[in-house]
């Protein structure tokens, strides 16, 4: 599953940079995901079995193991289920602490401790999950050319390098999309992992 997610996510990043007005918000970047997610795996593997229940192996919004040092469980943007299910708490609600094969979390002109909270919670000790995914994207619009007051100026303090993200990771077992739209023509698109750099512009 990781790769069918690693693809969808470097064909979504490339998109972005392409089509950056296609969702208004992030939460419509997570529903376009998710179908994208969910189409790509073959058809035989889009659902599982969980005590005798038919269930789809892609979830939004499914919930973190534990509260991850914070007041309360949170929920994952997007993951995908481990299959066969098999849950880590046989005991109490077992279709709510699910084994998690992957998960994504995403960031849309997000201020720059988002990116480095999304990392904290995917590699906290108790986060039930094989593989981390982080997409991040900019979108670009300065003063009178903007397009939407969601977009932010190339100079706003939400944007984050793309080396000030890697930073930010540095040996964490997370693997980063970014990418920045900009019609003045300084758009580009990265994949991150293992301490490796790939521009998916030139790939």
């Amino acid at each position: 599953m990781i790769e069918i997610a690693q693809k969808v996510a470097a064909e979504f990043t490339t998109e972005f940079v392409q089509h950056p007005y296609l969702c208004y918000t992030e939460h419509g970047q997570h529903a376009y995901f998710y179908q994208l997610l969910f189409n790509a795996i073959p058809e035989e593997n889009r659902f599982t079995q969980f005590q005798g229940r038919r269930l789809c192996v892609v979830q939004k919004e499914y919930p973190t193991p534990t509260d991850l040092g914070k007041s309360q469980r949170q929920h994952w943007d997007v993951s995908i289920i481990k299959s066969p299910a098999e849950t880590i708490s046989p005991n109490s609600t077992p279709y709510d602490f699910l084994r998690l094969d992957v998960i994504v979390e995403f960031g849309m002109n997000a201020e720059p401790g988002h990116l480095a909270e999304d990392i904290r919670r995917m590699t906290h000790e108790t986060a039930n999950v094989d593989n981390r995914i982080a997409i991040h994207f900019y979108r670009i619009g300065e003063a009178a050319d903007r397009l939407s007051r969601r977009d932010i100026a190339r100079k706003s303090s939400s944007l984050l390098t793309y080396d000030q993200c890697t930073e930010l990771i540095g040996n964490a077992p997370v693997e980063l999309f970014y990418a920045v739209a900009d019609p003045s023509g300084s758009s580009e698109a990265w994949h991150y992992r293992n301490g490796a750099s790939t521009s998916l512009l030139d790939a």
